[in-house]
């Protein structure tokens, strides 16, 4: 910790010593956030996932559409909180805050499909907005969704995300575009 101030002046501004002192409360502030925010993900993996404290498995259902772009398969994690299950399908990004922020689905096709989805993400590093760019050799869409969580567990993790929106599919030979809603549940059985 870093404190600074003048001992060998008498003639030292009040303004001095609050500034300093608001530097020196400043410094341990951020410190304490980083070791809390370790602590309360457990590990790195954890926490790009937005998972609080010492998690083994999550298994995800979707209880209507399917949204590719999420990340939607089961998840395992070890002892240490390192992610051990795969996820064939996506290309994860993570922002500067060390959640993911955005998703590149290949939806398990060889033919160049794939969905990219960019987060709007709240302070737990949950998405709240998604962007959705789909696109495949014979078809293209794109969709705009809001995703709430109504429910939470005992950890601070959540086990229900509603998201709502619309979905738009660009028709290949036409170019018309055809406007449908997405209403779709997951729930999720987090164990630790």
């Amino acid at each position: 910790m870093l404190i600074l101030a003048s001992c060998n002046s008498k003639t030292e501004s009040n303004s001095e010593t609050e500034d300093a002192d608001s530097i020196a409360t400043e410094q341990v502030a951020e410190t304490v956030d980083t070791q809390q925010s370790a602590s309360i993900y457990g590990s790195d993996d954890l926490k790009k996932f937005g998972l609080k404290g010492q998690v083994t498995t999550v298994t995800v259902k979707y209880d209507n559409d399917w949204i590719p772009g999420l990340v939607d398969d089961n998840l395992q994690f070890d002892a240490q909180g390192k992610l051990i299950s795969k996820l064939p399908d996506l290309k994860l990004t993570v922002n500067a805050d060390g959640f993911i922020s955005k998703v590149v689905d290949d939806m398990g096709a060889s033919d160049g499909s794939e969905a990219v989805a960019d987060y709007t993400l709240n302070e737990n590093g949950w998405p709240v907005k998604l962007k959705l760019q789909m696109s495949s050799p014979d078809a293209e869409a794109y969709a705009d969704c809001t995703l709430t969580y109504p429910d939470v567990d005992e950890h601070g993790n959540w086990t229900k995300c509603v998201i709502k929106g619309s979905l738009v599919n660009i028709e290949e030979e036409t170019g018309n575009e055809f406007e449908e809603p997405v209403n779709a549940t997951i729930t999720r059985v987090i164990t630790y």
